[in-house]
């Protein structure tokens, strides 16, 4: 299981789960890079309401941003 975050903290959190993680942004593809190969997403981001973005863009754009980078 990997897990992509945004919180430096909760990266540290799921590591010490046991599960690798990265720091990035759905919604910054530059940020994706650390992803690793994958055959399965589970995608379950959040939305932050307080965001510059809109839901349908993190729900939309978010995933497909993803999905270029696993």
């Amino acid at each position: 299981v990997h897990v992509l975050t945004r919180s430096p903290v909760r990266a540290d959190e799921w590591r010490s789960c046991g599960w690798s993680s990265s720091v990035g942004d759905v919604m910054v593809p530059s940020s994706l890079r650390a992803l690793p190969e994958s055959d399965v997403m589970f995608y379950a981001v959040g939305y932050d309401p307080a965001a510059p973005v809109s839901r349908r863009d993190v729900a939309v754009q978010g995933l497909r941003n993803a999905l270029d980078h696993v």
